[in-house]
């Protein structure tokens, strides 16, 4: 994996997408993105993606299922996720980091805006 492939951007929410894509984009990242989890693992593949930033609900593959799909793929199990969630609450409103296989998770919101 190299250090020069871009991260992809998982979400359902267009407005959303676009917001982390300008945001990653204006700090010097190459990004690209894709409105639903099934398009995420062809994507991995084909653009050598280290890093992809998915939310954690969202309707069909949702970013916990794409987290098992990438990790039990051995071309794709190094790829770095972290699962983004706007569900307001505490620890038991997140994606237990590591227990699913992604390697952090985050609310939105706890990104300066995001």
């Amino acid at each position: 994996m190299g250090t020069d492939a871009p991260i992809l951007v998982v979400d359902d929410d267009p407005v959303f997408l676009e917001y982390l894509v300008t945001r990653l984009g204006a700090a010097g990242h190459g990004v690209v993105s894709a409105g639903t989890g099934s398009e995420a693992p062809e994507r991995c593949r084909s653009l050598r993606i280290d890093l992809v930033i998915a939310d954690w609900r969202m309707p069909g593959m949702d970013g916990l299922e794409l987290c098992r799909s990438l990790k039990a793929d051995p071309a794709l199990r190094q790829v770095y996720i972290i699962l983004l969630t706007g569900r307001p609450g505490g620890p038991q409103d997140s994606p237990p980091a590591g227990r699913i296989g992604q390697d952090g998770s985050h609310r939105r919101g706890s990104f300066g805006g995001w």
